[in-house]
């Protein structure tokens, strides 16, 4: 084996490993950054809804709203602060973001539950990570073929 053609392929082997930690690096930051923009979007509602709750002295009606789910449940537990999850709601196919908090009204405890779609994201995170992909291959395709020229 010429020394050439040796150090083509170590040379394409440690690009091709580069290229795939960074790609996957890449993947989990901007889906950490992506989640880190629902749950303040989910806060800035949690804001409204006790605003709301203060003012009126009664919860607000849950307003459909495009991947947006709202519910109340009266409860007797004391919620310690809010929690955020992500998970399946029931009868739905996509993933949410879920924020639950306390909600107190006359006396009552509520337990309010605020649910975003996560479609768009995911969505979002796909493309970026198709588009990762696609630009290792082309990379990967022009060294070779600058390597053969050579």
């Amino acid at each position: 084996m010429k020394l050439f053609t040796k150090y083509n392929r170590i040379n394409l082997l440690t690009t091709i490993i580069i290229f795939v930690l960074s790609a996957t690096a890449f993947y989990f930051v901007i889906r950490y950054i992506l989640l880190n923009q629902v749950d303040n979007d989910l806060m800035i509602e949690e804001g409204e809804i006790e605003t709301y709750a203060l003012e009126h002295k009664e919860i607000p009606e849950p307003i459909p709203v495009k991947g947006q789910k709202i519910s109340y449940t009266l409860s007797d537990k004391d919620l310690k602060k809010r929690q955020f999850a992500t998970d399946h709601l029931a009868g739905e196919k996509d993933s949410y973001r879920i924020l639950r908090f306390k909600i107190t009204v006359k006396e009552n405890t509520y337990i309010a539950t605020v649910a975003k779609s996560l479609q768009s994201t995911d969505d979002l995170t796909m493309s970026i990570l198709l588009i990762s992909l696609a630009t290792i291959f082309v990379i990967m395709a022009a060294s070779l073929i600058i390597n053969r020229v050579v």
